[in-house]
């Protein structure tokens, strides 16, 4: 508990002992079942917390009023919906997964920690799904932006963000998406860089909207 409420106030994430409870009781059901099923890499508690739900948390800033709902595509463990929705009980957070034993260890953490704003569709994403449309998406599990930004274009409000976390090559798969896809009614509005004082290279968050907005970076 200390060492995540050391690096929350350190990242400038406020959060409170009732969502750094719920997250620690999130993190040590993870450590258990990871014994069981591969989860999560093996690895000690605080490189968990730090890769997983520290991790998560770089979107915690953008859940506000602005953003109701949040479709997380392939949200393996729950990252970063199940994180997110953990901390914002009035986001109402929807989880695509298809792999069976990630769903029933999604199923058990929405239920240990009473959440009521979990969605769970045990599926992989396709087009032309009746889920509705969000006023955030995002996913951890897609590496390519042009595969992921057509995807779940359709899935997004008029006004809404997609929250797409990348690493070093995010600069690549951009220009390449750009390339593939000059038609596309995204467009980025916004990069953000999450630096947390464990990270080796932090997190780039690439921020698309369906509305043309002029482009600006900034950091976090």
């Amino acid at each position: 508990l200390h060492f995540l409420q050391d690096e929350c106030h350190q990242a400038g994430l406020p959060l409170n002992p009732v969502q750094l409870d719920a997250l620690c009781l999130y993190a040590e059901e993870l450590a258990k079942w990871s014994k069981k099923m591969n989860l999560v890499a093996k690895t000690g508690m605080e490189s968990m917390l730090r890769d997983h739900f520290l991790d998560s948390l770089c979107l915690y800033p953008f859940m506000d009023d602005s953003c109701s709902s949040l479709l997380d595509v392939g949200t393996g463990a729950g990252f970063p919906g199940l994180v997110l929705g953990a901390v914002c009980p009035e986001l109402e957070v929807t989880l695509v997964e298809p792999r069976a034993k990630r769903v029933s260890f999604l199923r058990h953490i929405s239920r240990t920690l009473k959440l009521t704003n979990i969605q769970i569709i045990p599926t992989r994403l396709q087009t032309g799904m009746d889920l509705g449309c969000f006023d955030g998406v995002t996913s951890r599990a897609f590496a390519d932006l042009s595969v992921f930004l057509p995807l779940v274009e359709e899935y997004l409000a008029d006004d809404g963000a997609v929250f797409c976390m990348k690493g070093p090559k995010g600069e690549e798969e951009f220009a390449k998406f750009q390339q593939e896809n000059p038609e596309s009614g995204l467009r980025l509005k916004q990069k953000v860089k999450a630096i947390y004082p464990l990270g080796e290279h932090g997190r780039c968050l690439m921020i698309f909207k369906k509305r043309k907005h002029d482009y600006h970076s900034t950091s976090a």
